[in-house]
């Protein structure tokens, strides 16, 4: 083996066994320290919506022990659940040291009610003194009738009625409009002031919401930032902390348990491959479960939006054994209910922002922005391949022998009675060694007679590694990876042989000042101005020296509206403010 070769393997168990981490003991961190207790705010764009529409959010994540530090998790959590127990939404963003922005298209098949959002991370889930965010919403449906009563849930963390403005650890924000009534289409313009009863200058990172003040304001109290990031949290000893749920400070961390399908016994020291499909660059990697047959895979954004494959090293086990994933739910229990019957005037708003919600669906024009890019590319910790064939580049061969045969050198594809045996030629040794890595599109593969039936017309290009690969603690003796031209792996393989499911996470926003889609408010603008959000900026900033301006038209809408700005200073000390005014 060429020193070169030896450099290229040396990395690939490094970059392997980085991914492949022993996995703490209970009531231990993974970095070796107790991370202490995270507190979460959501501020929302509004409280009601309608199905079919974008659910747009700032996310305040703070350390609860140091404010001023960045949070020691890098996973958010979202769930979104009817009081009837019959609809939910969960999605998943990545979080960095900053507070970030996003939005989440509120699937249009959610029946109308009421339904509770909360937000949380994996290390929340141990201990009642991390209280996830909890927010009451109210969505309609286009295709529904307005409920004659609503399943009011009680909300841990919602204030009944919030003053308008408030002082924390001596900074308080105020935020004024230029006057009380504005006409229609008129400019509005309000001004926001961090003031500071310290001496020293300070900046705040804030988000500002501008939105028609309803009327069933009472039945879905806002949560309060102040109580959600400076509430109490019960102080423990770090031996005493829970760690049943590790916190997740570098990634995704993916984690389930194997058990028999009989008796429900873990399944120990199992070798687990992670693969995806994946037809430019293969991502492996592999885990070895405990005692209790646990796994833990710690993943990068390289495998975010993708399907995750999962099998085992040793596919015998497959008819004996069964996955259970970890899914990150938040155990909510099943709450208190309050029926409320709606009054007349709350039926008749609530069909005017369904009726205000189909003008949109027509008048708006298809989305045409730039959409998130995904990107497919990663780390090719192989070595380089020995061999690379592109079979089109050849005369048609019908199927695989034939192409080993006369055109992929140092591979032998043989048809024997007890079934199809595939070597690879060590260029070092100058043996054949039996090939137990064979990848179709990036994924471990075992199905020879499948990979005997494929020809250069199915082929795309096929790479060979003949000196040993090596994978955790596996050495194996070469590796051969195939990758057809439409990157499909058989439905009955990945049936009978794996467990998949999709990786889904939600891009965070870069554009800092946004209004709804398609309602610029700009004077000829064809488009209906009936925009019940007039404001949303999750990116704005002010400091105790200056004073923020901000400007936006109103829209056609008359009524009272309802300017609200949400934020925590460097310090990470929460902030709000809010004032009103009206459009005649």
């Amino acid at each position: 083996m060429s020193v070169f070769h030896k450099f290229i393997l040396f990395a690939a168990l490094v970059l392997t066994v980085s991914f492949s981490l022993p996995i703490p003991a209970p009531g231990q961190h993974s970095s070796g320290f107790s991370p202490g207790c995270e507190k979460v705010y959501i501020h929302l764009d509004k409280m009601v919506y309608v199905a079919g529409e974008s659910i747009r959010y700032k996310v305040y994540l703070l350390n609860g022990d140091k404010p001023g530090m960045a949070p020691c998790s890098k996973i958010l959590y979202f769930s979104l659940t009817g009081t009837a127990g019959n609809s939910r939404a969960d999605w998943r963003i990545n979080f960095g040291d900053k507070p970030v922005s996003g939005s989440f298209e509120i699937p249009s098949e959610l029946k109308a009610g009421m339904y509770v959002l909360r937000a949380f991370t994996n290390l929340m889930r141990n201990s009642p003194g991390n209280l996830p965010f909890s927010q009451n919403l109210l969505i309609m449906n286009l295709s529904e009738a307005i409920p004659d009563t609503l399943n009011l849930p009680f909300s841990g963390n919602a204030a009944a009625a919030l003053p308008p403005e408030v002082a924390s650890h001596g900074y308080a924000l105020h935020v004024t409009t230029s006057k009380d009534t504005f006409a229609v289409k008129e400019k509005v313009r309000v001004e926001i002031d961090l003031r500071s009863q310290l001496q020293d200058a300070v900046n705040a990172n804030l988000s500002v919401s501008v939105s028609t003040a309803t009327p069933v304001q009472e039945l879905i109290p806002e949560a309060d930032i102040i109580d959600c990031l400076n509430g109490v949290t019960a102080r423990r000893e770090k031996s005493e902390l829970p760690c049943t749920y590790r916190v997740e400070d570098r990634g995704y961390m993916l984690t389930g348990r194997i058990k028999n399908r009989i008796d429900h016994r873990p399944l120990e020291d199992a070798k687990i491959l992670l693969s995806v499909s994946d037809s430019i660059t293969p991502k492996i990697r592999y885990a070895v479960t405990d005692s209790v047959g646990e796994f833990t895979f710690y993943l990068s954004s390289l495998f975010d939006n993708k399907e995750l494959i999962l099998q085992f090293g040793d596919q015998s086990r497959n008819a004996d054994y069964y996955w259970g994933i970890d899914r990150k739910e938040l155990d909510a229990g099943k709450g208190n209910l309050l029926p409320y019957l709606l009054q007349p005037e709350e039926t008749a708003f609530l069909n005017t922002v369904k009726d205000l919600r189909l003008i949109e669906a027509v008048y708006s024009a298809e989305k045409t922005g730039e959409s998130h890019r995904i990107d497919s590319g990663g780390i090719n910790y192989f070595s380089p391949p020995d061999v690379l064939v592109y079979p089109g580049d050849y005369s048609d061969l019908i199927n695989f022998k034939e192409i080993t045969d006369n055109i992929v050198p140092g591979v032998k594809f043989s048809i024997r009675s007890e079934g199809y045996s595939l070597q690879i030629l060590n260029n070092s040794t100058g043996l054949w060694n039996e090939c137990r890595t064979l990848f179709l599109n990036g994924v471990p593969y075992t199905d020879l007679a499948y990979l005997a039936t494929l020809g250069t017309k199915d082929i795309k290009r096929i790479e060979v590694i003949a000196s040993d690969f090596l994978l955790g603690d596996l050495t194996l003796p070469g590796l051969l990876s195939v990758y057809t031209h439409d990157h499909s792996i058989p439905e009955n393989y990945l049936k009978n042989n794996t467990f998949s499911f999709t990786n889904t996470v939600i891009p965070n926003d870069t554009v800092q000042n946004t209004l709804p889609e398609g309602s610029s408010g700009t004077s000829g603008d064809h488009y209906p101005d009936f925009r019940s959000t007039l404001l949303w900026n999750p990116g704005a900033s002010v400091t105790g020296r200056e004073i923020l301006v901000v400007e936006f038209p109103a829209s056609r809408l008359t009524g009272r509206f309802a300017v609200k700005v949400r934020g925590i200073t460097g310090q990470g000390h929460p902030l709000r403010a809010e004032t009103f005014f009206e459009v005649k």
